[in-house]
């Protein structure tokens, strides 16, 4: 795929997002408690705080901070940070204070946005309330000192930055473009059918590229953004799906799950759950179709902006499992066989310009995600697992996802995570680390895997912990899974993996 020119003549990519507010003047841009405001409204907030913003920047090269929850006023801070043509730097408010320290050292703000009840704590800030027209009010934080050093190095052209999810170890720093943020907006959009006067729920952090993928998706569309709590709730979930008669929102699999257990239906005028961020159990996915629920099964990774494949409600109940066929303008990649198993790789407008302290990346250049997957008989994409958590047991080769996808059948287990510990002599021992409310779960689980699992897949030590340790973003932290196994001594239910399948 060639990819089109830069052209020079075009506006900066702030300044486009300024543009589409103008363009969708009159029609709803969010949606709250405290009622709707139009684009033209939400637009004049901004042009407000930017105004205020300008006057205030001591080094203009230093990123911006955003470290709202879900309330309308984050959208107007997103549009005043783009109006500045300055870097958005999202951060989620629900961090501790050592991970807001290290946002702090990395990005090196000179302002953070926040709400006025939640200001930017940390040494050396000092915060102002600015009043927003016809919004709530914002704290400017600011640092008391000038910083010393140069700010951080991106890639030409970035606009945005993003912490990748860091499920299996160090966290990287995405750099975006509004444009090419619009662009992945524009193709999720065309696969989900979000048009003019529809409507999505915020559910998930601004933090991390799925919450944040709402702003260009509304803009690109013309739809509304709809608020219900700063942070996710089943219960303000579900009312503000009805009160809002939404027609889309974005959950994690854990969320889909909380809000199946409350047994209520979803709204008929929701036409799109769109479930990502992480593996969703088969289990999760049957039971939400049952239910009533319009599941859109979806693989995407913050590098891409969002979205990669996703499968529409129709085809995941028609072919469960699979997360569709990929967007149009992305290309995808296997490096193995067709049908088997390798590494995807993708290319297409969407994608990073490349990470935070590194050199910017080709764009023609594919990008290797170091997920893998498979491409079925009819396209679609099949995401087995990661390959960095693949474990080598006895010489063979196990990829978690699919140990987790049978141990997720019974009807104990909660939630589950698959890992491989050092073993001098099997290299790796395959453990099973579960969340149940049983304790007494491993000997049964022991048993219960045998009859479904084959030779080194099968689990051969378990530990069973009321709930596994998750990021920001709802995924399984691996990284923290195996600190929490090794600190906890699991229980040894056989020490000779079989190194064949039997």
């Amino acid at each position: 795929m060639s990819l089109p020119p830069s052209d020079a003549s075009m506006p900066p990519s702030g300044d486009l997002l300024s543009a589409l507010a103008i363009e969708h003047i009159d029609r709803v841009a969010v949606r709250s408690d405290a009622g709707a405001r139009t684009y033209g409204e939400v637009s004049a907030a901004a042009e407000s705080l930017a105004t205020e913003l300008a006057g205030r920047r001591t080094d203009p090269a230093r990123p911006i901070g955003h470290a709202f929850g879900l309330v309308p006023e984050a959208v107007a801070a997103a549009l005043a940070v783009a109006r500045l043509r300055a870097v958005l730097a999202p951060a989620n408010p629900a961090w501790t204070a050592p991970e807001r320290d290290r946002f702090d050292e990395i990005l090196a703000p000179g302002i953070v946005l926040a709400p006025p009840e939640a200001p930017w704590t940390g040494s050396g800030w000092s915060h102002e309330t600015v009043a927003l027209p016809g919004l709530g009010p914002v704290s400017v934080g600011a640092r008391a000192e000038t910083r010393s050093g140069p700010p951080p190095t991106t890639p030409p052209g970035t606009e945005v930055v993003l912490w990748t999810s860091g499920s299996g170890g160090t966290p990287k720093i995405a750099c975006h473009g509004w444009a090419g943020l619009l662009a992945a907006a524009r193709a999720a959009n065309a696969r989900l059918g979000l048009g003019s006067g529809d409507c999505w729920l915020a559910t998930l952090s601004w933090a991390h590229v799925g919450g944040l993928a709402l702003l260009p998706r509304a803009l690109a569309a013309g739809a509304s953004i709809a608020f219900s709590g700063d942070r996710f709730d089943p219960a303000l979930a579900l009312d503000g799906l009805r009160t809002h008669r939404a027609t889309h929102v974005s959950l994690v699999p854990a969320m889909m799950h909380r809000l199946i257990e409350r047994s209520e239906p979803p709204p008929a005028e929701l036409r799109v759950a769109l479930v990502g961020g992480a593996a969703t159990p088969p289990r999760v996915t049957r039971r939400a179709v049952a239910a009533g629920w319009p599941i859109s099964l979806t693989y995407g990774l913050t590098e891409a902006g969002s979205q990669v494949a996703t499968a529409t409600p129709e085809e995941v109940c028609r072919r469960p499992g699979a997360v569709g066929r990929a967007l149009d303008d992305v290309e995808l990649e296997i490096d193995d066989a067709p049908g088997e198993s390798g590494e995807i790789s993708i290319r297409g407008p969407g994608l990073l310009l490349g990470y935070l302290g590194e050199p910017a990346r080709d764009p023609e250049d594919w990008f290797a995600t170091g997920d893998l997957g498979a491409i079925d008989e009819e396209g679609g994409l099949r995401v087995t697992g990661r390959l960095g958590d693949r474990i080598l047991s006895g010489g063979v080769n196990v990829d978690p996802r699919a140990v987790e996808d049978v141990i997720a059948e019974h009807p104990d287990v909660r939630e589950v995570c698959v890992v491989g510990l050092p073993d001098p002599v099997w290299g790796q021992i395959v453990t099973g680390v579960v969340g149940s409310d049983r304790p007494d779960l491993a000997g049964e689980l022991d048993a219960w895997s045998r009859t479904r699992l084959s030779g080194a897949r099968t689990p051969r030590r378990w530990l069973i912990v009321s709930a596994l340790p998750r990021t920001g973003t709802g995924k399984t932290d691996r990284a923290a899974v195996i600190e929490l196994v090794e600190r906890e001594a699991p229980n040894a239910t056989n020490e000779e993996p079989m190194g064949t399948d039997r």
